[in-house]
């Protein structure tokens, strides 16, 4: 009986998934102690809206259409396109916390670890590392997406970043270089027809629908105390 030598390229692929299920198996994700300022969540919109997956809208020749697709040119010339709106979870990161009394939190727009976020970094965002979180993954932070959002609407804790000073200084546009040495930040952006701008411009549409809440209750004349009521699976 004679046995099929072992393909090179495919062993490469066994060894690769047999890697990433004992890094999966020995993760411990991050304690969850309460909120805290420096928090990475899951964020739900309130009022709670019909989540549209916009990325499966193809034409009969597979390519996106509909609003919010941005297309980019890869070094070889071919056009690709993206959807800031790609998946239905939203992370933020808890920056601000003084109105917590009245259960509300700032917080900036983060992005997913789905392999697309770096080409789409301006100078106002930096990617943060699973090294200085404590989860899993590297991931963006937008660090110009800022808005009010009632505490209820956080809830799964996927990381913590303790410092959070270069969040403030790319806040600005301006990253210390010795920061730029060790992670990624985005250049400045080129022109209004620079494809990130549309990128931001739709992730400001993302926001807004988690934020859209809390923004109109803290505008209200009116404000009451508290909060409105929040769902019964609230943090």
């Amino acid at each position: 009986m004679t046995t099929t030598p072992e393909v090179p390229q495919l062993v490469v692929i066994q060894e690769m998934v047999a890697r990433l299920r004992a890094e999966e198996a020995a993760y411990v994700p991050p304690e969850d102690h309460g909120l805290r300022q420096g928090d990475i969540r899951v964020c739900r919109p309130f009022p709670e809206v019909e989540w549209t997956n916009y990325a499966s809208r193809l034409d009969d020749e597979c390519n996106p259409v509909g609003d919010g697709w941005v297309r980019w040119t890869s070094f070889d010339g071919h056009t690709y396109a993206d959807h800031p709106d790609m998946h239905e979870e939203k992370w933020v990161l808890v920056v601000g916390m003084a109105d917590i009394e009245h259960g509300v939190v700032s917080v900036l727009l983060c992005g997913r670890p789905d392999g697309i976020a770096e080409r789409w970094l301006t100078d106002y965002d930096i990617m943060v590392s699973a090294e200085e979180t404590g989860g899993r993954w590297s991931h963006p932070v937008y660090c110009n997406l800022r808005a009010p959002v009632f505490t209820h609407q956080l809830g799964e804790l996927k990381g913590r970043l303790d410092d959070l000073s270069a969040v403030r200084a790319a806040s600005q546009g301006a990253v210390p270089d010795r920061d730029m040495a060790r992670r990624s930040v985005g250049l400045p952006l080129r022109s209004k027809e620079d494809p990130r701008r549309a990128w931001k411009l739709g992730l400001l549409h993302v926001l807004h629908r988690l934020a859209s809440g809390c923004t109109q209750w803290l505008l209200d004349d009116e404000m009451p105390s508290e909060a409105p009521n929040s769902p019964s699976d609230a943090l």
